[in-house]
């Protein structure tokens, strides 16, 4: 948007963050600022309701920011983002307001607001564009610096390689011991049926005993595993693989995973409890966009494709379009 300047709120959370910077940088501003914004820790819910900037302990950096910097746009997404754009439209009613993620309420108050469909809002304000998944998926550019960063450790891969994109634990999801051991049983009988390569990373949530057995288990089978020492290969893996397996528990993952040219299979689907990521993962499924791995090991065509790269794209231009239109 030439001539055009952006500041993006962030509330620390690298996954919401993630989401605005990709848009924004879509958007093509000349020039865009991220300011991370702290919660105040004593009070600052119920002060808010006396005034919303005493929510956060960065509300005199901000007010500078919006005096210097003459912002056209202020984009972000996450609670402490959404309360700070209500009080800026407010006070600076010219200044264009774009929430990522669903707001919960005030929905008139925005210019522009992008929610995934999985969070089932009712509101049809015509100020709403939805969109399946997050906004954070890679883009072939993405993909094709990741494969020229991670040359050495990944080129010489045997193909097929399948690449394990392991979560852990989270409200809706419990990773536990024996589901750590099916997956790997599923992994190694995948590899088997294929004759390829496998390279999987844990998280920070996949917990000790799990991490373990993986490393172990999937090691004596010479395939690599990453648990934290080191540059983290995510990047690599969802650049050069052929098959990603993705458990179930983040919605992030899975369409980062289905930003790929790889074939996505989800491990455990069955297993989430949140109704928010069952919805999600089942229009995917709809989509065509991942299968079930209990489903793709006993298709007898365990070759044929069922991913489709340009979509999360497609689904991300569409919403850049929108606000686009909104701004």
């Amino acid at each position: 948007m030439k001539g055009k300047k952006c500041l993006i709120l962030s509330d620390g959370k690298l996954g919401h963050q993630n989401q605005s910077v990709r848009v924004v940088e879509k958007l093509n501003f000349d020039k865009y600022d991220i300011l991370k914004l702290k919660r105040r820790r004593f009070f600052g819910k119920i002060l808010s309701y006396i005034n919303p900037m005493l929510i956060t302990t960065e509300a005199n950096v901000l007010k500078s920011a919006l005096q210097k910097e003459n912002y056209d746009v202020v984009l972000g997404g996450g609670y402490l983002p959404q309360i700070i754009m209500l009080w800026i439209k407010k006070k600076y009613p010219n200044i264009k307001t774009v929430c990522i993620m669903d707001p919960k309420r005030n929905y008139d108050k925005y210019d522009a607001i992008a929610i995934p469909t999985h969070d089932n809002v009712k509101d049809k304000g015509k100020n709403i564009i939805r969109h399946t998944g997050s906004l954070s998926g890679f883009s072939k550019e993405d993909l094709l610096q990741a494969k020229e960063n991670f040359k050495k450790e990944f080129s010489k891969s045997k193909k097929p390689l399948i690449g394990v994109l392991v979560g852990g634990n989270s409200k809706g999801y419990n990773f536990s011991k024996e589901k750590s051991k099916q997956l790997v049983s599923d992994i190694i009988t995948l590899n088997n049926k294929l004759n390829g390569s496998v390279y999987a990373t844990t998280s920070g949530r996949t917990g000790m005993d799990q991490t373990d057995y993986i490393y172990k288990n999937l090691t004596e089978n010479a395939f690599s595993v990453y648990k934290g020492d080191g540059e983290n290969p995510f990047r690599g893996i969802m650049a050069y693989s052929d098959i990603i397996i993705v458990t179930p528990e983040t919605i992030s993952m899975l369409t980062e995973a289905c930003s790929t040219k790889a074939k996505v299979l989800i491990f455990d689907r069955t297993g989430v409890k949140s109704n928010r990521i069952k919805k999600f993962s089942n229009e995917l499924i709809e989509k065509g966009l991942i299968t079930d791995i209990d489903s793709f090991l006993k298709n007898s065509d365990i070759n044929s494709n069922i991913n489709n790269s340009s979509f999360i794209e497609d689904e991300i231009q569409k919403v850049v379009n929108f606000i686009k239109e909104r701004l």
